[in-house]
Formats: structure tokens, C-alpha cells, sequence
């Protein structure tokens, strides 16, 4: 089987693991990684929700901690604060009220990058040329499956709807100096805020490192906040041919890291 996967982030490398799983054979797997930036920066609390075999399991076993969820206020304040009121889907305080084990995504990352950079290809990913890409005509050849991780409407040539809240986050960046001290949060925990003060809405203290986001309509007090989309849903329905995993490339809430593994690893084995 010949792979090709658009993006180079921890989906795009969960997804080459899973194929690699799926044909059972390293050496037999034929896989090109189109990536406009190689390794991508983590930035803040992430973590895997599941472990990712022959990585994360396997070479840590013993490496899953415990995450506790805190709301404060209540849980449909909480929606009301980050999706507004037209929104009626379930957020974190709902989905995830019991504590719950996290892995570790970055020493994954690492574990993958090590085992699948040297198939990346550098490719500049503007939506001309990632279309070709799906359509096969480039001289890399035709691919017996296609995965895409990169944000959807980069692909899409319809005009589709594709709705999405924006959100104002800081995430701790301790090789740039970026630190976030003055919020104080316990060790593997989420705080979920559903009350009008404090203004951000989630403090997140995963694995050493710290996420604070705050409503788009609220400017946050940290020049180090970013503008970040959230994916909510998408009627596009382009290049049915294409396998669309991660949260960007299926354009879902909802849908985590570790799905795109197995989304992929399930797809693949019935095309082996």
C-alpha cells in the first residue's frame, strides 16, 4: 500500500504509526509525509487520552497519570461562556467529569518523529496544490490511500460551511522563556470556569506545563495569547476518497488525538 499523509503533527504520525501496524511490516510501507514545517511545537497542557501501541504503552508503561476535572460555577455557564448561546452540544465538564489517565503526547511525538522523519517530503501546503495532491497528479505518483490531517477547508472546493468558535489562549513555552506562574493551578488537573470571574474560561496544569484560554469577546491580560479556532462541525463533504483524521482534518469537536490512530489503523486493516 501506497500512503500518503498531509500534515506532519501528532496525527499526521499516529496515523503513518497505525498503517505501519495495519500491513505488520515496517519495511513493506510506502508512506510520504507532506509537511510545510516538519516536527511541529507543542505548546502548553497536552495530553494522549489512550496510549498509542508500540509507543507510548510499550516504552513507558508505567508513564499515565491520573487527570481531575474542576468546574467552577456550572456546566451549561460553561458553554454559554466559550460556545455562546446558540451552541447545545456537551462540553468538557460533561464529557469528562470523572477523572480519567493522560499520556504523555509530547515524549510520543518524539518516539514517532524519530521513526518517521525520514519520510517527510517539504511541500509548500497551499489549497491548489494540496488538491493535485488528492487528485494524484503529481510526479510523487498515485497513492492507494490518502490521509489528511491539515485544517479541512484548505481542501474544500465547494464552498461548504464549516463552523467553528475562536478563542484567545497562552500556552507555556519553557524554551522560549514563556511561563505562566500567575495562574495557579494543581499538578494534572483542568480547571473549568463557568462563572464571570475569573475571566479565562479553562486553566489546564498538564505534565509540567500550563494552558489558560479566555472567550474570543474577552482580551486576554497575556500578550503571549494567541487567536485559536476551535473546530465545531462541517457539511463538506469533498474528496470522499480521502481519509480525514485529527481534530483539524475531521473538523469535529469532540474528536481527540489519539482517534486518528485508531480511525486509521481500522481503515487500513480493511484495505490490507
Amino acid at each position: 500500500m501506497k500512503v500518503a499523509i498531509l500534515g506532519s503533527g501528532p496525527a499526521g504520525l499516529m496515523s503513518a504509526a497505525a498503517v505501519v501496524e495495519a500491513q505488520g511490516n515496517p519495511f513493506g510501507c510506502n508512506i510520504d509525509i507532506f509537511s510545510n514545517n516538519g516536527k511541529s511545537s507543542l505548546y502548553g497542557a497536552q495530553y494522549l487520552h489512550e496510549p498509542i501501541p508500540s509507543y507510548t504503552n510499550e516504552r513507558w508503561p508505567h508513564a499515565k497519570r491520573v487527570i481531575s476535572y474542576q468546574l467552577l460555577g456550572e456546566a451549561d455557564e460553561y458553554r454559554r461562556k466559550v460556545y455562546g448561546p446558540m451552541w447545545d452540544g456537551t462540553v468538557s465538564p460533561q464529557e469528562l467529569d470523572e477523572a480519567h489517565y493522560a499520556w504523555d503526547i509530547r515524549q510520543t511525538y518524539d518516539a514517532l518523529w524519530e521513526d518517521f522523519e525520514s519520510m517527510l517530503i517539504p511541500i509548500q501546503m497551499d489549497p491548489a496544490g494540496m488538491r493535485m495532491l488528492v487528485e494524484g497528479r503529481t510526479h510523487y505518483g498515485a497513492y492507494d490511500l490518502i490521509i489528511n490531517t491539515i485544517p479541512r477547508p484548505s481542501l474544500c472546493a465547494e464552498g461548504h460551511q464549516f463552523a467553528s468558535t475562536s478563542i484567545w489562549a497562552a500556552g507555556e513555552a519553557h524554551d522560549r522563556g514563556i511561563g505562566l506562574n500567575r495562574f495557579q493551578c494543581p499538578d494534572f488537573t483542568v480547571i473549568c470556569n463557568g462563572e464571570e470571574s475569573p475571566s479565562w474560561y479553562r486553566l489546564s496544569n498538564i505534565y509540567g506545563h500550563k494552558t489558560v484560554e479566555w472567550p474570543e469577546h474577552i482580551r486576554p491580560p497575556l500578550p503571549t495569547a494567541a487567536n485559536v479556532i476551535k473546530p465545531l462541525k462541517t457539511n463538506c463533504n469533498c474528496w470522499p476518497g480521502v481519509l480525514h483524521v485529527g481534530r483539524y482534518g475531521k473538523w469535529q469537536k469532540g474528536y481527540l488525538t489519539h482517534h486518528a490512530y485508531k480511525e486509521v489503523l481500522e481503515y487500513a486493516k480493511a484495505k490490507a
